[in-house]
């Protein structure tokens, strides 16, 4: 609704994101290497609430290219940083013997809050206006951080060797 084309939205996504999300996924195996997974995950979360706030001046100022850019690679960041994050702490959660089942359903419990909120989603950004919307779905990352606290206190998990 500012102005996109479907076509230029994907060129945008395709061309800066997936390669945004491999360069910071490297980045993200490498900090959980030398920081262990709760930096990396509380970054990964506050770089995706950014993305979604920097959606609030893109809804005012039209189709602008390189703010749309700006906002793919940030999420691009986030997500391959807190993705590589993720992947690394639901590991370590795994019993040796059980790791199939175990990170089977782990990550797939990660993964269905996606499909969850997918539903009210279209809903809220009717009922709160676009700008209302982005600015829920970065304040939705407050708990996730919260948790990623109190679990860093409570259970540090080492840096990988």
């Amino acid at each position: 609704e500012t102005g996109f084309t479907k076509v230029q939205i994907a060129d945008i996504a395709k061309l800066y994101g997936i390669v945004t999300t491999i360069l910071a996924g490297f980045a993200g195996g490498w900090m959980v290497r030398r920081c262990g997974v709760f930096l990396p995950l509380a970054l990964g979360s506050i770089v995706c609430a950014l993305s979604n706030l920097i959606f609030i001046p893109l809804s005012h100022a039209g189709p602008d290219t390189w703010m749309m850019a700006a906002i793919v690679l940030l999420d691009s960041i986030g997500g391959g940083i807190g993705g590589i994050a993720l992947v690394a702490y639901i590991s370590n959660l795994c019993n040796r013997r059980y790791t199939a089942t175990q990170y089977a359903l782990l990550s797939s419990l990660a993964a269905s809050a996606r499909a969850l909120v997918g539903m009210p989603a279209g809903w809220a950004a009717v009922q709160l206006g676009w700008q209302g919307f982005f600015a829920l779905s970065a304040l939705m990352c407050l708990p996730g951080l919260l948790l990623i606290a109190l679990l860093w206190r409570k259970r540090p998990v080492p840096a990988f060797a």
